[in-house]
């Protein structure tokens, strides 16, 4: 969960009616056992007034900004659009990662699979060569790159039949 006050409502107890307000509504859930609120460790009024409604600070995010920078920022500028992301506490911090990426950046809903698509439908090929619990300790490194190439060059029907390797390098603009 997250809150924002623009400045100009900031100082009026706005932020701490909603903060309460989303605690109240989860109380009344009882499949919520956890209220998760990232806040920028600068933000010093912000902090104090989660601390104040109950909450305990248990550290910074730091593979928020990394997990965006280190592997989104290795595809070439044009073929970079979007990104949608799933509520892992990598992605804790998206304002930071929109802005060091320089792309939009969208969520899918809690257990609404059907918004991730394309990331579920890979999941299940990945599991018909991976079973799920599969030790991957045991493979040797050309075994797990053999995986993603094999996916990469299967033909997909939401893609007109063409592999994403094709897409991916002959469609798309550099």
């Amino acid at each position: 969960m997250g809150t924002y006050v623009r400045p100009h409502w900031r100082s009026q107890g706005l932020g701490r009616r909603l903060i309460l307000s989303a605690l109240n509504h989860a109380r009344q859930r009882p499949g919520i056992k956890l209220v998760q609120l990232t806040v920028t460790e600068t933000n010093a009024s912000a902090v104090a007034l989660y601390e104040s409604c109950g909450f305990i600070r248990f550290g910074a995010e730091p593979l928020a900004v990394a997990v965006g920078s280190q592997y989104v920022t290795k595809l070439p500028a044009g073929k970079r659009r979007s990104l949608t992301l799933d509520n892992g506490r990598e992605f804790a911090r998206p304002i930071e990662l929109e802005r060091r990426l320089h792309l939009p950046i969208y969520f899918a809903h809690s257990c609404h699979a059907w918004e991730r698509g394309t990331n579920e439908n890979t999941n299940g090929l990945v599991r018909q060569c991976l079973p799920k619990g599969s030790d991957l300790s045991t493979l040797m490194n050309p075994q797990l790159h053999s995986h993603p190439r094999a996916l990469n060059h299967r033909p997909r029907k939401c893609l007109g039949y063409s592999s994403p390797h094709e897409v991916f390098h002959l469609r798309l603009p550099r």
